[in-house]
């Protein structure tokens, strides 16, 4: 899988866990200790976490 399809997939992910627990990114952040910035950046791939401990508090 290419880079940006992964992004791409990853953004998508993280965008339907969002709307499923129907959060907003503040309330998300605050659960997984980051701010809600880099979560709205997380939601349309503009950026990804660095660390796959991020992507585990997803889960």
């Amino acid at each position: 899988m290419a880079m940006d399809a992964a992004v791409g997939e990853f953004a998508g992910l993280v965008h339907a866990l969002k709307a499923r627990d129907g959060k907003s990114h503040e309330a998300l952040g605050r659960r997984l200790s980051i701010s809600a910035s880099t979560l709205h950046r997380y939601c349309p791939g503009a950026t990804i976490p660095e660390e796959f401990a991020m992507v585990l508090a997803l889960l």
